[in-house]
């Protein structure tokens, strides 16, 4: 497959980019000892998801959504109905998950279609993988209910932080006063050297968003293409 391949002590993180025009990253990560494996954020372009599944010869765990933007979950109700796993939300986005296929219609001109297997938290349930336990960080401001998912050596961070940009602020239940909180807390979280992982664009690391994040935290520029 020419999906891009990053190998992170005992994980491989497969990232797939879903949804055409909206250049969506999913991500597959699976424990490499124990072939346990997480899906986050298939945005759409199922059949693809499932072949790379069944590729890395993967025993599925769990999709964990970032957020309920259109184009992060519009794989989600194929790949509950194809592989028996619960689908984990932050309960906040749960009126943007109902309103996904009008925001879809709206957007992007593509039918998305409502999980009905969502599991909703407040705060998560602990979700082992491998030898990790997989953390769910509040992040708000991108969307309410937009949290980034730490594992050890790295994180993935949905639409709230992308390389040398956040997520855009202008859609409802958005706020840049939130997001550069969000943001800021983020990246105290650790001192070691780790890689994130963001919904759109490419990868970085710790360091260079820290750097990066001191010169901008005032006045952000916002995620605002497909291209980046």
């Amino acid at each position: 497959t020419s999906n891009e391949v990053f190998q992170i002590n005992q994980w491989e993180i497969i990232k797939i980019i879903t949804g055409g025009q909206w250049k969506e990253n999913c991500y597959l990560v699976k424990h490499l000892p124990t072939r346990e494996m997480v899906i986050i954020d298939p945005g759409g372009d199922a059949g693809v998801i499932i072949e790379a599944v069944n590729y890395h010869n993967a025993i599925i765990n769990c999709i964990l959504l970032t957020h309920a933007h259109h184009d992060h979950i519009g794989a989600v109700k194929e790949l509950c109905e194809t592989f028996p796993i619960n689908c984990y939300l932050q309960k906040l986005d749960a009126r943007l998950l109902r309103l996904a296929p009008v925001y879809a219609a709206r957007f992007a001109g593509t039918m998305v279609a409502v999980p009905d297997k969502v599991h909703l938290y407040g705060d998560m349930p602990v979700i082992p993988l491998g030898n990790c336990l997989i953390a769910a960080i509040p992040t708000p401001g991108h969307t309410p209910g937009s949290v980034c998912y730490f594992f050890r050596d790295f994180l993935f961070t949905g639409d709230t932080l992308l390389f040398e940009h956040i997520g855009r602020t202008d859609l409802p239940g958005g706020s840049v006063q939130e997001i550069t909180q969000s943001i800021s807390r983020l990246l105290t979280m650790s001192n070691g050297e780790m890689t994130l992982f963001p919904g759109h664009g490419r990868s970085w690391s710790m360091t260079e968003a820290k750097a990066w994040w001191q010169h901008v935290c005032v006045c952000p520029p916002e995620y605002d293409s497909f291209e980046k």
